[in-house]
């Protein structure tokens, strides 16, 4: 049953409920004349819409829902054991009801509140290659707060997990301290697939040499591009059964509202790692303390994009993979013709390459009903061509932003901030829509055949 505090939504029964969720505007609700907010099932949570919002409250239920849907996985004791045993009397579950889930005012300010919510002197471990606006905050804003940013090579797997053992390694406070001084807060940040080049990292690979090294690592995966029907970073297990991720994100703007009319964040942290348990209330903290919360349209909005995700998302999958297979294809087309060679990359993690059998393995652990993300990335060989194509296109949308139901295509280096761009030149980002795949790949075509002309 939907969620309300208003009286003139009281006469609604279990048998009785609307099938759409009531939209609740309200910033402040009635005490009792005792002056006491009541709990259910005699009063209703909300106080102040800052604090608590029924249509807000609604979304981040579900939002744990779908991050944590599955079997239930054992309790931990704490970041290091092995799941309680069967024998044991603590033995216990955590179920969807024990996952703390946020939603904010934008991705960014999900991704804010995950470092507000640790202590500092803090170290935060980033991949190479991400969303520009996450080590843009991370080096103009926290910066100053006595947060540090650290880089590791996520871009090829055979050398991803070295790269990050030799930053841990880096960090003198991590090696140095002695155990009577308390240690940093540290967060290794995973985006997979990445924004933009759509590379995947190996999350348990990843989480399980970082938390060998330095146990209180808060693990975090930025899952913008693969949604929960695609992947669940917080149901990831260790060989050993052990779930390795504290806390999963979401810019809401993109897939889970997907019609491009939401700016909004969500945060869920893990009820079977003992980070993501200890995490939980300081996300809260930060998301009531400093207010900046999803408003009710935006949740409700969230919420209908919810109804359709699954059927969105295969879509907008299976548009990817074929515009994928089409410029590959057009790409080893140039390479055998020899000149007039434009195409010099296609990334997306749905093509299959015996060459990147490593890659291939995780991208199968990792993602699930073959569903590889609607994005694709596609790198021209210069930025001429790169914009050549963008202008000729006539049903692809030239716009920034991602997952909604229209197909958009960006020219990523332009965007990003001057002394941080991190993409290539001739990089074009693709988010797939919900169009005929012919279509898009006979708008590519002809755009292809203008760029060949005048390059």
């Amino acid at each position: 049953m939907f969620l309300s505090s208003s009286s003139s939504l009281s006469w609604l029964v279990p048998s009785n409920t609307a099938l759409s969720p009531p939209l609740h505007m309200a910033t402040t609700y009635e005490r009792a004349a005792d002056g006491v907010y009541q709990v259910p099932p005699h009063g209703g949570h909300a106080v102040y819409a800052r604090c608590d919002n029924p249509t807000r409250r609604l979304f981040e239920e579900e939002m744990a829902k779908l991050e944590c849907h599955g079997p239930p996985l054992p309790l931990l004791r704490d970041s290091l054991s092995t799941p309680v045993g069967a024998n044991d009397a603590s033995t216990a579950t955590a179920s969807t009801a024990n996952a703390v889930c946020c939603a904010f005012a934008s991705g960014m300010m999900a991704a804010s509140a995950i470092v507000l919510a640790h202590a500092t002197p803090l170290h935060v471990l980033i991949p190479k290659d991400l969303y520009h606006g996450v080590p843009t905050v991370l080096h103009t804003v926290f910066a100053r707060f006595n947060v540090t940013t650290h880089v590791y090579d996520g871009t090829a797997l055979e050398n991803e997990l070295q790269s990050l053992e030799c930053v841990l390694d880096s960090i003198p406070a991590l090696t140095t301290t002695t155990e009577q001084q308390e240690k940093p807060d540290v967060i290794l940040w995973m985006e997979t697939p990445s924004n933009p080049l759509t590379m995947v990292l190996d999350i348990v690979g990843l989480c399980c040499r970082a938390k060998t090294n330095y146990a209180r690592i808060t693990t975090v995966v930025d899952s913008t591009l693969a949604p929960p029907c695609i992947q669940q970073p917080l149901r990831l297990q260790s060989a050993d059964g052990v779930a390795v991720v504290d806390i999963v994100m979401h810019s809401a703007t993109k897939y889970l509202a997907g019609h491009s009319d939401v700016t909004a964040g969500i945060v869920t942290c893990s009820p079977w790692t003992t980070r993501g348990q200890e995490l939980g209330p300081a996300v809260q903290q930060v998301q009531v303390c400093m207010g900046g919360v999803a408003s009710p349209m935006d949740c409700w909005l969230a919420l209908r994009g919810l109804r359709t995700l699954q059927v969105r998302v295969e879509r907008q999958c299976h548009n990817a993979l074929q515009m994928a297979k089409f410029l590959e294809q057009q790409q080893q087309e140039q390479q055998q013709e020899g000149g007039g060679r434009f195409i010099a990359a296609v990334h997306y993690p749905g093509l299959r390459r015996i060459s990147n059998a490593p890659q291939e393995r995780v991208v199968q652990q990792q993602m699930k009903n073959e569903l590889y993300g609607g994005v694709l990335s596609l790198e021209m060989t210069c930025e001429a061509a790169a914009f050549a194509l963008a202008g000729a296109l006539q049903v692809i949308t030239r716009a920034t932003s991602l997952g909604g139901t229209e197909t958009l295509i960006e020219h990523r280096a332009s965007i990003e901030p001057p002394g941080r761009v991190v993409s290539p030149p001739g990089l074009l980002r693709i988010s797939a829509g919900l169009e005929q795949d012919q279509d898009l790949i006979q708008d590519l075509r002809q755009a292809l055949t203008i760029v060949a002309q005048i390059i």
